[in-house]
């Protein structure tokens, strides 16, 4: 029995003449587990952020499939051209394309006269007012 309290008092003795070490050896391990985790919930963060950007989902497209639909049956009801139909440089060339829109991976935008892209802009699809861009699933241009 002596020497079993022998071994616990020179571990004991070691552990104590070691607590340096020990502290410094949990804070080591306390940081490389806060930081462990800060990086998984960031790459998942950015991950939901990346899934976010595709704009080639059959969700949009559905939409813009409806928004097609909707323009459609406006033109059979008013019995006239609807600005959405007019496309590109036919359009340009009729000056019927007030409002330019657009679609690319970041998903339907539509550009207003005096905006940073306007002028640079070949349009996809042309709109008299922003209600129809709107209703055909477009977002206004951030700049």
């Amino acid at each position: 029995m002596s020497e079993e309290l022998s071994a616990y008092e020179k571990l004991k003795k070691w552990c104590v003449d070691h607590k340096k070490e020990f502290i410094i050896a949990g804070c080591f391990v306390l940081v490389f587990l806060v930081g462990f985790g800060t990086g998984r919930y960031d790459r998942e963060a950015q991950s939901a952020k990346r899934k976010s950007l595709t704009n080639y989902s059959k969700t949009n497209v559905n939409q813009q499939k409806a928004a097609d639909a909707a323009v459609e049956n406006q033109d059979a009801n008013t019995g006239g051209q609807v600005a959405g139909e007019a496309t590109g440089d036919k359009a340009k060339a009729d000056g019927k394309c007030v409002i330019k829109g657009n679609i690319s991976t970041t998903g339907m935008i539509y550009h207003m006269p005096g905006g940073a892209s306007y002028e640079k802009t070949n349009p996809e699809k042309c709109f008299n007012t922003e209600a129809e861009a709107k209703a055909a699933g477009f977002r206004k241009a951030a700049r």
